[in-house]
């Protein structure tokens, strides 16, 4: 009996030592994934600048266009008239 509570005790320090070794691995991987996670969200937050960026020249040459082709409509309207 007493070598099987001095094995089991054994065993449940080996157990503690290995939640221990657990603990430290999971401690350490949970930083590098917030790392990772914060390098991604600033990756993300220059992309959505980027593609706001983009957005306001689309915008811009959307309007040149538009009045462009308001000149073209006027422009063959004077035409038609001449003829």
């Amino acid at each position: 009996m007493q070598k099987f509570l001095n094995e089991s005790s054994e065993a449940v320090i080996n157990a503690i030592e290995f939640q221990e070794t657990l603990k430290q691995h999971l401690l350490a991987m949970e930083g590098t994934n917030v790392h990772s996670i914060m390098s991604s969200e600033q990756q993300m937050l220059k992309l959505m600048d980027c593609l706001d960026q983009a957005i306001e020249q689309v915008e811009l040459l959307e309007s040149k266009i538009d009045i462009q082709d308001k000149f073209l409509a006027v422009s063959n309207y004077s035409q038609a008239c001449i003829i």
